[in-house]
């Protein structure tokens, strides 16, 4: 299976909030990184941490944290997925171009990359 496929099938099983599949592409080398300076910022490291991240990211929303795929650019060692990241927050809605890139080796993720288009509405978002 190509990575652009994994990540195909991760963001699927994601809007289906059926995490096992998702978390089906993250070993315990795996880090996500989550930039800026609010309640979501950090590096999680490993398939416990990166699922613990998720839930929280959830439960910060009530649930409604989503995203629209717009587009998923893949290649041998880079997976790119340009998504509008969707959220209701404290009476705030997000709805915001974000960038996630994925370094992959053999279907499995390396290192995952938030990256929002506009970094200080992200941060006000998620504080």
């Amino acid at each position: 299976m190509s990575n652009r496929q994994v990540i195909a099938d991760l963001y699927k099983s994601f809007l289906n909030d059926d995490p096992e599949p998702a978390l089906a592409a993250f070993n315990d080398e795996s880090v996500w990184v989550d930039t800026g300076d609010n309640e979501r910022s950090g590096v999680y490291r490993g398939v416990v941490e990166i699922a613990q991240h998720a839930i929280h990211c959830r439960k910060l929303t009530d649930g409604t944290w989503g995203t629209d795929v717009l587009e998923i650019l893949g290649g041998n060692k880079y997976v790119i997925v340009v998504e509008r990241a969707l959220a209701l927050r404290n009476g705030t809605s997000l709805n915001m171009m974000v960038n996630t890139v994925y370094e992959m080796t053999n279907g499995v993720v390396n290192q995952l990359r938030v990256l929002p288009y506009d970094p200080q509405e992200w941060d006000a978002f998620w504080s």
